[in-house]
C-alpha cells in the first residue's frame, strides 16, 4: 500500500494506542508497524529522563510499592528501569525478564509479570512478533519477485561476495512506480521516514 509522507504523518500524529487500529481504514498491520516505532521514538527520548531520577523511582517503589506516574515508558521498560534503580545487575534483569516467577519480591514480581503479558514492544513475545513480521515482509517480497518472472540474489547468495548484503539484488536493475533500483532492503517499517533515514546512512549506503 502507497500513502503520501503528508497522510502518512496524519495517521501516526493520531494514532496513540492500540484501541486506534480499529478507527481507521487502513490494515491493522500497517497502523500496528506506525504505532510501534511512534512509541520506539518516545521510548528513546524519554529513557534519559527516567535514568536520571533512579534513586527517586527507588524510594517511591520502596515507600509507596508502584510507580510512580512520571514515569511515561511501556511496560516492560518500567519494570526494567525499576529494578536496575533498586540495584539489580543487567544479568539479573534479563533472568527476572525470563523467568519473573523466581523474583521473591511479590510486588516485583506481579509487576513484571503483568508487563510481560500486556507490552506489545518491548515483552520477549513482541520481539519474537517483530522478528516474525520481518521475515513475513521478505517472503512478501520474495513471492511477488518470483510471480514477476524476476531473477536476484538474496543475502545467502551474496554473502560470499560481501559483508553487507541487502535482502535482494538484481544483477540487472529493475523498474518499480517509475523508479530503477538494483536492490531492495525489507525492514517491515511503514514509511517512517526518519528511521529509513537514519538506516540510509548506517546501511543502506554500504549497498550503493
Amino acid at each position: 500500500m502507497r500513502i503520501g509522507i503528508e497522510e502518512y504523518k496524519e495517521i501516526r500524529r493520531d494514532l496513540r494506542d492500540l484501541r486506534d487500529l480499529n478507527r481507521f481504514g487502513y490494515p491493522r498491520g500497517m497502523l500496528f508497524t506506525i504505532l510501534t516505532q511512534k512509541k520506539v521514538d518516545f521510548i528513546k527520548k524519554e529513557y534519559p529522563n527516567v535514568i536520571k531520577r533512579l534513586d527517586e523511582l527507588a524510594e517511591y517503589w520502596n515507600k509507596n510499592k508502584k510507580l510512580p506516574k512520571w514515569i511515561r515508558l511501556t511496560p516492560v521498560m518500567k519494570a526494567r528501569i525499576l529494578m536496575k534503580s533498586l540495584g539489580f545487575t543487567k544479568s539479573e534483569i534479563l533472568k527476572a525478564i525470563k523467568n519473573p516467577e523466581n523474583v521473591e519480591d511479590e510486588d516485583l514480581r506481579k509487576l513484571i509479570e503483568r508487563a510481560m503479558l500486556t507490552d506489545y514492544i518491548y515483552s520477549p513475545l513482541a520481539v519474537k512478533h517483530q522478528f516474525a513480521r520481518g521475515g513475513l515482509g521478505e517472503n512478501i517480497i520474495r513471492r511477488w519477485l518470483e510471480e514477476k518472472g524476476i531473477e536476484f540474489k538474496d543475502e545467502r547468495d551474496m554473502k560470499k561476495e560481501s559483508k553487507k548484503t541487502p535482502d535482494f539484488y538484481f544483477e540487472e536493475p529493475i523498474e518499480i512506480n517509475g523508479k530503477t533500483i538494483s536492490w531492495i532492503e525489507s525492514k517491515a517499517l511503514f514509511g517512517d521516514v526518519k528511521t529509513h533515514w537514519i538506516y540510509s546512512r548506517k546501511q543502506y549506503s554500504q549497498y550503493l
